[in-house]
């Protein structure tokens, strides 16, 4: 794709700035997060400007996403997984994982225990993963833990 224009020096570029999948705070944080990205499209070709602006339905509601920068991928999915029991009605064990007590490499995920969660059934939550690839993985360590 960054090369395309180079090969065709009369491609006429569209951008499509309108989103109608996300509210603004998610479309702020990502953007803030890719910017960096000296790969990105609009890195090469200065002139593209691919800020995305919430519409329709999404374009008043607010839901600004909390990040959390994970030391390493495994502490990233114990993450994800505390996060998920905790929307559950049960409460997990402490996580070592979390706590920099856990070893790379060794899923010791705590079992749940009997608590308050906020009740929200396993077919509601949903993890959005950077690519295909990862998909398999994250569905093997949810299930197992």
């Amino acid at each position: 794709m960054l090369d395309f224009s180079t090969s065709y020096p009369e491609t006429k570029f569209i951008v499509m700035d309108k989103n109608y999948r996300s509210n603004q705070d998610i479309l702020d944080s990502s953007e803030s997060l890719i910017r960096n990205n000296q790969e990105r499209l609009t890195s090469k070709l200065t002139f593209l400007n691919k800020n995305l602006t919430a519409a329709g339905k999404y374009k008043t509601i607010s839901n600004k996403p909390k990040l959390f920068p994970a030391l390493n991928p495994l502490t990233e999915k114990a993450f994800v997984l505390e996060k998920i029991k905790g929307f559950l009605k049960y409460t997990p064990h402490p996580n070592p994982l979390l706590t920099g007590e856990g070893t790379e490499g060794k899923q010791n995920i705590s079992p749940l225990q009997k608590g308050e969660g906020s009740g929200v059934r396993f077919e509601e939550i949903a993890v959005i993963v950077r690519n295909n690839r990862e998909v398999e993985e994250w569905s093997n360590f949810l299930t197992q833990n």
